[in-house]
């Protein structure tokens, strides 16, 4: 874990009066600008239909990570406030202070993969994925009666 203290001292964060800077967002506000929601992975091609839906909205991405694929919908929380801070931060919701703003992936840009094994952002990606991992099954042409034939005899 990287340290978070010269981060704040560098932005000149003002902080609320009695909150511990330990327990302080750094400003980033990564957190407060998408919405992240496990969704299944799929099991067969068929399932991929709903996440070529997904992906075709703006703001919308999947992203594996682990083997775990999880929805992400871009997407600023109404509270955050200019300065980077949470305008409602001793009320805000139990998610927000389940997070440790000291496991912060602050070396990953807003913009990217968020550190994900795949992401997901077309329908074209996910149709490539879907290929590579659940090809059409290409039926075997039947074997000919002479294959038959020289089978048997060799069995004789």
């Amino acid at each position: 874990m990287k340290p978070f203290f010269p981060r704040i001292a560098k932005k000149d964060i003002i902080l609320p009066p009695g909150v511990d800077p330990k327990h302080m967002c750094i400003g980033c506000a990564k957190c407060c600008r998408y919405v992240c929601v496990e969704i299944d992975a799929p099991d067969c091609r068929e399932d991929f239909e709903d996440l070529r839906w997904m992906v075709a909205h703006e703001g919308l991405s999947i992203h594996v990570n682990k083997k775990t694929w999880e929805l992400m919908i871009q997407t600023t929380c109404t509270h955050l406030q200019s300065n980077g801070l949470c305008g409602v931060y001793e009320t805000r919701p139990q998610v927000c202070r389940d997070h440790i703003p000291g496991e912060c992936d602050t070396e990953v840009e807003v913009e990217t993969d968020y550190g994900a094994d795949y992401l997901f952002t077309s329908m074209k990606e996910i149709e490539i994925y879907r290929d590579k991992h659940f090809p059409l099954n290409i039926k075997k042409k039947k074997k000919t009666s002479k294959t038959k034939k020289k089978k048997l005899r060799k069995k004789v």
